[in-house]
């Protein structure tokens, strides 16, 4: 893996290092996205010296301590470190390793996975401070990256300290997962060079995922790489699912059974629709919503047209979605087989809906309105006896006070899609029916993302419809 399409952090980090003041810098996102390789790649190319620490999963202090003394003692030719007793001792024990093999040399500490590190009642974070506040922070020399995959660990217990780290760091970098387009850079890097349907259908079984992606194998058809990795015993991604959640949250069962229900409602569900599913205590459910939400698990969607009354809760990533259709059920035997039933065409349209969702900025650029502030919804009227329902997966209202709003329709289709006299009459009632709904209050377009765009007939001609293409997903953010 290399770090192919991280522009934008190396970036912000060539502004950090390259200052004449000490730098703090805190790295986060999900497991598998390419943190640590990130941090390694940019100090090989830089010729910066890296002493790496990785903390580790589910033990305990003394276990942690040991572990890193060892991993100076790998570089220690002089003497045997002794194992500390404290995180505040081994920080010092490292700060004299530093003064005594690197005096003059710029040195990258990099604390990866720090809440593993952080384990039981230790003084990690209040020796974390005292590191940066009286071994770093005045020496240009030494540099302090505090990196983690548990989100809500990192914006909770780091970025958003009150005590030892209050406002310490000097630059927070979220990384996530790719968009398509550094997803056809990293494959294409890889030497994979495969049409762009190919490309998605990939990302509707991975997602962005740095790790994922890199560990696919190349040598074979898409189809089959996906069936090595997800589907045979020993596959690469098969066991994935259960190591994502333990890794990063504590008493994760939670976790499992809101992803299991959300990853079952393309169109999501309300906190109380939610609740009332599990019939897990509403605090729980809040708790474990928070950390899915702050690790990028679950997106949140103001309900419409009154945001008032509370948000949608809807399942983003796009692994868990392939993980609870396809791998969980353990029914696949040939995966290239199986994508050519319609039972997993009909599943693909749904998985290309969230897709684009995922790339609405693309869509945005493709019609023009990239610099217009939007907010997405999900729209539904059930009808009632004297009138039919509707329901709208992609809303895209212009914020801007323009009264404008694009309903969205989403087609993954293996050539041109064709507007039948049935689709147009329905698009016409889903227009109506939602213009009545809200009070006749907004500028109504219309905008289709297929695959290969749309026939030119009678039936489009009619309907002024705004065309997107997968291509156009493909296409690069600023």
């Amino acid at each position: 893996m290399n770090s192919v399409g991280r522009q934008i952090e190396t970036a912000l980090l060539d502004e950090q290092l390259n200052r004449i003041v000490s730098a703090f810098i805190i790295i986060y996102g999900r497991r598998r996205v390419g943190k640590t390789y990130f941090v390694r790649d940019y100090c090989e190319k830089n010729n910066i010296e890296l002493l790496e620490f990785t903390g580790l999963f589910n033990e305990s202090t003394k276990k942690q301590l040991e572990h890193f003394v060892e991993r100076l003692n790998e570089r220690e030719l002089q003497e045997e470190l002794p194992t500390p007793t404290s995180w505040t001792k081994a920080f010092g024990i490292l700060n004299k390793f530093i003064e005594r093999h690197f005096p003059n040399q710029k040195v990258i500490i990099f604390l990866d996975e720090a809440p593993w590190m952080d384990s039981g009642r230790s003084d990690f974070i209040a020796a974390v401070g005292d590191l940066w506040d009286n071994r770093i922070r005045n020496n240009p020399n030494k540099q302090l990256i505090l990196c983690g995959s548990a989100a809500s660990y990192m914006l909770k217990k780091i970025i958003a300290n009150k005590g030892p780290l209050h406002q310490r760091p000097t630059k927070v970098i979220e990384m996530k997962p790719f968009n398509l387009n550094l997803t056809k850079k990293l494959i294409e890097f890889h030497g994979w060079h495969i049409q762009e349907r190919s490309i998605c259908e990939t990302y509707i079984a991975v997602g962005g995922v740095a790790k994922y992606l890199s560990d696919l194998n190349k040598a074979v058809p898409p189809e089959q790489s996906i069936h090595q990795a997800c589907f045979e015993r020993n596959g690469i991604i098969h066991n994935e699912y259960k190591e994502l959640f333990n890794s990063l949250f504590k008493q994760a069962s939670a976790h499992y059974v809101i992803m299991d229900a959300l990853s079952q409602q393309w169109c999501g569900m309300t906190n109380s629709e939610l609740t009332d599913k599990l019939g897990i205590h509403k605090s729980i459910i809040s708790k474990a919503i928070k950390e899915l939400v702050s690790s990028g698990f679950i997106e949140t969607r103001p309900l419409f047209p009154n945001e008032k009354k509370g948000e949608r809760l809807i399942a983003s990533d796009m692994f868990c979605f392939f993980h609870h259709k396809w791998i969980k059920k353990n029914t696949v035997k040939d995966w290239t087989e199986t994508t050519r039933k319609q039972s997993y065409r009909s599943w693909a349209g749904f998985a290309f809906e969230r897709i684009c969702q995922l790339h609405t900025y693309q869509i945005k650029k493709k019609l023009g309105i990239s610099g217009v502030s939007t907010q997405t919804h999900y729209w539904e009227y059930k009808g009632d006896e004297n009138s039919k329902g509707a329901q709208i997966d992609t809303l895209l209202e212009h914020t801007n006070g323009s009264k404008n709003i694009d309903l969205i329709e989403c087609k993954y289709y293996d050539g041109e899609f064709t507007i039948s006299k049935e689709y147009h009459d329905k698009l016409i009632q889903k227009r109506r029916i939602f213009d009545e709904k809200t009070g006749h209050k907004y500028n109504i377009r219309l905008v289709m993302v297929t695959t290969n765009g749309v026939t030119k007939n009678q039936y489009f001609n009619g309907l002024n419809i705004a065309v997107v293409t997968l291509s156009d997903l493909f296409s690069s953010e600023p």
